[in-house]
This record gives structure tokens, sequence and C-alpha cells, in this order.
């Protein structure tokens, strides 16, 4: 448990703001991502990023489901700030002790600490950009394909994919291990 302390209002403003975008964000590209699904085997090499994609996703959702507790309460206390609070026992729910209480100083508990909080939905963020980098190459490998089947009818559907992810490697470079992927390769040198 953390404390909302009135010094980090500015933080947790922020905090339910970029929450509720965040969300929003993660919420379409998770759907996205999970619709390419029976799809994906036409895409040669990206089956295996889409699973971590998936998986990672998996995680990230559950996560912020744990954190719209916290976006909430954070919401609640902000507001409550924000109408002239009157002391910490008003926001919950005592009124009858007032600010003079041992406490002296407005501080509620939080579910997380803003360190935490801003922490997994910066690792959402990149989750984002991710899901975004594998959108791109899909939607890029689908158009070359295409291409390539239009200019020549007598070609597998499999052989134009497969052609088109050379095409598409030979421009973006591999496909991405995401944000921590590459960090096994810099620990096995040492």
């Amino acid at each position: 448990m953390a404390e909302l302390n009135p010094a980090d209002a500015p933080s947790w403003f922020d905090f339910v703001t970029n929450f509720d975008a965040t969300k929003k964000a993660f919420d379409d590209n998770y759907t996205a991502l999970l619709q390419v699904g029976p799809q994906i085997d036409r895409y040669p090499g990206l089956r295996a990023q889409w699973e971590k994609l998936v998986s990672e996703g998996t995680d990230h959702y559950n996560t912020l489901q744990k954190l719209q507790t916290t976006r909430d309460y954070a919401a609640s206390w902000l507001n409550w700030l924000q109408s002239g609070a009157k002391g910490i026992f008003s926001f919950l729910g005592f009124e009858g002790f007032g600010n003079d209480g041992a406490l002296g100083f407005p501080v509620a508990i939080a579910i997380v600490g803003i360190g935490v909080a801003v922490a997994a939905l910066t690792a959402i963020s990149y989750w984002i950009a991710n899901a975004y980098e594998l959108a791109q190459r899909l939607n890029q490998q689908t158009a070359i394909a295409d291409a390539i089947l239009k200019q020549n009818p007598n070609i597998s559907v499999d052989e134009a994919y497969s052609q088109a992810a050379g095409h598409i490697n030979a421009v973006m470079g591999a496909p991405s291990k995401g944000l921590f992927g590459d960090l096994s390769a810099i620990r096995s040198r040492k």
C-alpha cells in the first residue's frame, strides 16, 4: 500500500490521464492482435512474435485490471482535493475526526505507489509499440504478397507470402523480439 500525498497530485493526475489513453490503445491493439490469430501462419516467421505479444498482452490486460482500482481511487482523491478538501477523514468518510487528528497532514492510502503505477503503464506502452510494429509488418507483407500474386498468378499463396517476408526483412530487418528480447544476447556475452 502506498500513500497519496497532496504534493504528488500532479503526478497522479498525469497517471489518471495516461491510464485512460493507454488502456484504450491497449484494448484496441490487443483486440486486433487476437483477431489476426487464425491467419498468423500465413506470415512466415511471425508466429513466435505474435504468440509472445499475445502472452504479454494477457499479462498486461491483468495488470490494467488491477491498476483500474488504483486509477479510480486516485481520480476520486483528486476530485476530493479539487473540491477544497477539509481533511483526510472527510475523504475516508470519518467527518467527525477532522484534520486535527494524529495524522496532521492529509494522506490517503492507494493500492500501489505512483512509481509502480507509472512503470506499469510504461511497460504497457512499449507493448503497444511492439504490437504496432507487428501490425505494420503484417500489413506490408499482405500488400507485397498481393502484388506478387497479381504479377504471377501461377505462384502459390504461401510462396507469395514467403517472398513478401523476404522483401520486408530486407527493408525492415528481422522481426523484433520486443523491448527486452535482445537482452539475452547481451547476458550471454559475459
